[in-house]
């Protein structure tokens, strides 16, 4: 399946932000979309699924997914998946890019979408 931007964010905005909350019975499936992507896991356990195979995602995880990556986000475990969900255009992308080039390290050309483990420091920033 391939989600498109306008079906998401329909009416021109150029970013949306969710609240996701994740059941392992909650599964969307492999899917790909024609926008950038990062979600942050605010607590709880489960699987990033990619075409390279399984991520283990837990609090503190922050992934990163460019357009047209394959991947499916699943819970696990008797607690909710909870995560915030950052989804934006590609031209966004690239009007960041031109004031921050060091964001494309994120979300740089691979098979693997990106993650990284936050410090307890880095999650406080984060949230405030």
């Amino acid at each position: 399946m391939r989600l498109r931007w306008s079906a998401i964010c329909p009416g021109g905005k150029s970013l949306h932000l969710a609240s996701v909350k994740a059941l392992p019975s909650d599964n969307a499936g492999l899917h790909r979309h024609d926008f950038f992507e990062c979600f942050f896991v605010d607590r709880g356990h489960g699987t990033h699924s990619t075409d390279a195979g399984e991520l283990p995602l837990k609090a503190d995880v922050l992934c990163f997914v460019r357009p047209d990556q394959r991947h499916a986000v699943r819970g696990r475990g008797a607690v909710r998946l909870e995560f915030t969900n950052c989804a934006f255009t590609a031209e966004s992308f690239q009007a960041a890019l031109s004031t921050a080039p060091q964001l494309g390290t994120f979300w740089r050309e691979g098979a693997t979408p990106r993650s990284v483990a936050l410090t307890a420091a880095q999650r406080s920033a984060f949230h405030s």
